[in-house]
């Protein structure tokens, strides 16, 4: 009965986990293909926790850091920025993290996500894109 449980737990865990980068690799894959960019009239800000930290490869403009964060509203993917940007700010994301996200909220065919302006957590607040949204890592 025991081992049956243990098996239900890890499966059930397993495909929220499935799920969740399954989600988030769509995401970035429909806004990459759907041009969509940052919009400071459809910014918003939310508070939640982390629940997963991904990093997508690649040279797309949607590859990097994405948070899935768990708030009042539900699950929310979050594109942060590139691995490299956010060592340089000496930042780096866990689960279990408490942060407030202000950024810009797209909305695709079956999906929602936010392209983060700003990231706090613990009081540090990480900026990542200018106000017009222009990402600072691509500055030289």
């Amino acid at each position: 009965m025991l081992r049956m449980t243990i098996r239900t737990t890890l499966g059930a865990a397993t495909t929220v986990m499935v799920f969740v980068a399954g989600a988030a690799v769509a995401a970035a894959q429909m806004m990459h293909g759907s041009g969509m960019a940052y919009d400071p009239k459809t910014e918003v800000t939310v508070q939640g926790t982390v629940e997963d930290v991904m990093t997508m490869p690649g040279t797309q403009p949607l590859s990097g850091v994405h948070l899935s964060l768990e708030t009042k509203e539900g699950m929310i993917h979050v594109h942060v920025g590139t691995p490299e940007y956010l060592a340089k700010q000496g930042v780096s994301f866990a689960k279990g993290d408490q942060v407030t996200v202000t950024g810009s909220r797209i909305k695709g065919e079956g999906f929602e996500a936010i392209l983060a302006r700003t990231v706090t957590r613990d009081q540090v607040v990480v900026t990542l894109r200018d106000e017009d949204g222009t990402p600072r890592w691509t500055r030289s």
